[in-house]
């Protein structure tokens, strides 16, 4: 069985859904300066909507700054995603990155979460589909100001994928 780790969101004191909760600081992973994100988008995603999103997440939170400390900035960058296989494309692009964001619907999401377990890195549903149900499953909104209060937070949570 494998496992998936999606960023702690306290949703009003909602308890983790068939989740065991952990601490594991998102921050410093590879670079010890920040918080490196890789933001995955379909690009046909509500007919276009999810690039359109995708663009503004970067230029909302690349280069903000995190907590009191001055040194810890997110580094943001965007990518498609494609329809062949993620080992080839999308694996080396979770390569020192701390948090991978998803936006997109369910089916996007099925396409990234393979990779982020791999790269044993969590993952974050920005949900841009018809359905959207990971993201309403775990208090996930399309909503940067909820994204930025996970990431500062820092928690994940590790999900069984079957």
């Amino acid at each position: 069985m494998d496992v998936v780790q999606v960023l702690n969101l306290d949703a009003g004191g909602r308890q983790p859904h068939r989740a065991e909760e952990r601490r594991n600081r998102v921050r410093h992973k590879a670079t010890g300066v920040g918080v490196r994100v890789m933001v995955v988008y379909n690009p046909v995603s509500g007919s276009g909507r999810g690039a359109e999103l995708a663009t503004g997440l970067v230029e909302r939170l690349h280069g903000r700054r995190l907590g009191p400390d001055p040194g810890e900035v997110l580094e943001v960058r965007a990518a498609p995603s494609r329809p062949e296989d993620p080992r080839g494309w999308l694996d080396p692009l979770l390569e020192g990155i701390g948090l991978l964001v998803v936006v997109g619907g369910d089916g996007a999401v099925r396409l990234a979460a393979a990779s982020a377990i791999r790269a044993d890195v969590p993952l974050y549903h920005f949900p841009a589909g018809t359905e959207n149900l990971f993201a309403r499953d775990h208090g996930m909104r399309a909503d940067p100001a909820v994204l930025l209060g996970a990431i500062e937070q820092g928690s994940t949570r590790r999900l069984d994928v079957f």
